[in-house]
């Protein structure tokens, strides 16, 4: 008898326990906030904008993602001038800022590897000049992370490239409308 109360109230115990960890991962997780540094103040309230294609790495189209080398810039130009908020210029010499957005697949050592084994870790790189100097003043990167099938893939790549967009609008203080997903590549 008192052998099955103690393995009663343990059962009992290991569901509680259990049930709790596993309703705490699926709570919400709250998000991350980002105290930058000082910020330029000409990201503060960009005036026009020159958006320059930094095309892509090797390898990264038409396979693992659908579309060719200009589709980051692409997505990103159309991200911007459909939210109404940006003044785009069609040449550098009228912007007062310069973005330059890259797809990137660096190449890196396999790790523990004797011999040279490269992979590639894809990534967009979304990089802002003040035109009258030609210095950079901020980057953003957002990786791409990994998936199985070219849907997922192209999924990824759009959430990289929403995210970016997210990353410019909090550090230049302009908040667009929602973004409807962009429709997959063919």
């Amino acid at each position: 008898m008192r052998s099955t109360l103690r393995f009663l109230c343990s059962a009992l115990l290991f569901v509680l326990v259990l049930s709790h960890a596993l309703a705490l991962g699926q709570l919400p997780k709250p998000p991350v906030l980002i105290d930058y540094g000082p910020i330029p103040p000409e990201l503060a309230h960009p005036g026009k904008i020159f958006l320059a294609n930094g095309g892509a790495d090797s390898g990264l189209f038409p396979t693992p993602f659908s579309g060719d080398t200009s589709r980051g810039y692409s997505q990103f130009y159309k991200a911007l001038d459909t939210s109404g908020q940006y003044r785009l210029v069609s040449g550098p010499a009228q912007a007062d800022l310069v973005l330059v957005l890259q797809s990137c697949a660096p190449k890196v050592l396999a790790a523990g590897n004797s011999d040279i084994r490269f992979g590639v870790l894809p990534f967009l790189k979304l990089t802002i000049y003040d035109r009258q100097t030609d210095s950079p003043l901020w980057t953003f990167s957002q990786p791409i992370r990994f998936a199985f099938h070219q849907k997922s893939h192209d999924r990824k790549y759009d959430q990289a490239v929403d995210k970016l967009l997210s990353q410019f609008e909090a550090i230049t203080g302009v908040k667009t409308t929602p973004r409807p997903t962009p429709k997959p590549h063919s």
